[in-house]
């Protein structure tokens, strides 16, 4: 009656499912020792019918040899080999396994056809027991647990805390020359949304993000150069990006064409399908200066046209009025950006329309064609300088010409990492 090894209780888990069962390794092991306990009694209780068999055959034995001895003496040879080979089989039958029940008696036919009229109430009674118990054998492994309820369950990471703060930004940009690619990711984060994490893809050492991207995911971004410009393989799962996101992540592919050196690219999904995007607005360089920080907005193929965008980098977020000085006329130099900033357009004329929609209006001291890619440049820098102070939609007026109407204020940065020396 040896124990259950644990190559047994592993098998026996092996084999068996039991998703409802979900009792512990220690009441799995001490049921498979009980079952086994209980097969050496199985065995017993299958002997007691050999038992009765073999008292009746001990009668027939004794009323055979009052016959043999009126028999001829062949026949009593024949019967000694019969009766030899009734013993064999009455032995071979378990007889040994219970004590012989005719040795109980005094040997008279009476008391073995008495006991054996008692016994079988019993005999039938432990019949039903064993058969009951096999039954029960045969249906507890069907309960028994699947190989995972013996795992220690996983440690679920806490889930980030939604930050309560409006136009709350996080920004990081990597770049490597050698690689060939940045990732600057800038995912807004208010009351209503979860905690965008950065991915920095040049060394993975920025945790997920909310998409669902382990670090270094994005490395497997495909940067194939051609005379147009760069293909980008995307990976199939930004495919679930809403539409908004999927702005995100272009504005962000925008910049590393800029940096890269590139004019246009295509942007191909896991599907196939490619958009085609132009460089245009990539953020050339990140300004940190007191009172506020700024983003440096460029597009100057011949240095015609820069922009800039104030961001809330003070405990107070400037008016829309200070956020319209920024943009500066003239060559000139502005020591809060610690940098010239030429360009061809006065200050724009904010004409408030609606409580969430403010109208930029633009003027120049000449006539000036601006290309789609500058008309471009122009819509992204007033977007972030409207949704920067609360506004969630912006018109773009150049003279009188409506160059966007209507178009979504995007969220600016207020929190901006200083330059690396």
């Amino acid at each position: 009656m040896g124990k259950w090894t644990d190559e047994e209780i592993k098998a026996h888990l092996q084999q068996v499912q039991g998703p409802e069962d979900h009792r512990s390794k220690d009441e799995i092991y001490e049921s498979l020792t009980r079952r086994r306990q209980n097969e050496p009694v199985k065995t017993r209780r299958r002997a007691l019918p050999y038992a009765a068999g073999a008292a009746a055959a001990a009668l027939f034995i004794g009323l055979s040899a009052t016959f043999v001895m009126l028999s001829p003496q062949n026949e009593i040879a024949d019967e000694g080999e019969r009766e030899e080979t009734q013993s064999e089989d009455i032995t071979g039958a378990g007889i040994e396994e219970e004590p012989d029940v005719s040795e109980e008696g005094d040997g008279s036919g009476e008391t073995d056809a008495s006991q054996e009229s008692e016994e079988e109430p019993e005999l039938a009674r432990d019949e039903e027991s064993a058969s009951e118990s096999e039954t029960q054998q045969v249906e507890e492994p069907e309960a028994a647990p699947s190989p995972e309820a013996d795992e220690i369950p996983e440690v679920q990471e806490p889930v980030p805390e939604t930050v309560e703060a409006e136009n709350t930004w996080g920004v990081t940009t990597a770049y490597d020359p050698e690689a060939r690619y940045v990732i600057p990711f800038s995912f807004p984060i208010s009351e209503q949304d979860d905690v965008w994490e950065v991915i920095n893809a040049a060394d993975g050492s920025a945790p997920a993000d909310a998409l669902g991207l382990e670090p270094n995911q994005l490395e497997a971004l495909s940067f194939q150069e051609n005379s147009d410009g760069v293909a980008i393989q995307v990976e199939e799962h930004l495919q679930s990006l809403s539409s908004s996101e999927s702005d995100l992540l272009y504005r962000s592919i925008q910049e590393i064409l800029r940096f890269m050196g590139v004019d246009e690219a295509s942007v191909i999904d896991g599907s196939g399908e490619a958009t085609e995007l132009g460089a245009f607005g990539a953020v050339e360089t990140i300004y940190a200066a007191a009172p506020g920080a700024y983003f440096l907005y460029e597009y100057a193929p011949e240095e015609a046209v820069f922009l800039t965008a104030a961001a809330a980098g003070r405990d107070a977020p400037p008016t829309i009025e200070e956020a319209a000085a920024s943009w500066v006329e003239g060559e000139q130099a502005d020591e809060d950006l610690q940098a010239p900033v030429p360009s061809a357009f006065a200050a724009p004329e904010i004409e408030e329309v609606e409580a969430q929609h403010v109208t930029f209006r633009f003027t120049t001291e000449e006539e000036v064609e601006l290309t789609e890619a500058e008309k471009e440049v122009m819509m992204q820098a007033v977007q972030l300088t409207a949704g920067a102070y609360g506004y969630d939609e912006v018109t773009l007026r150049l003279e009188d010409e409506v160059l966007a109407e209507g178009m979504r204020a995007f969220e600016a940065p207020n929190e901006i990492p200083p330059p690396e020396s």
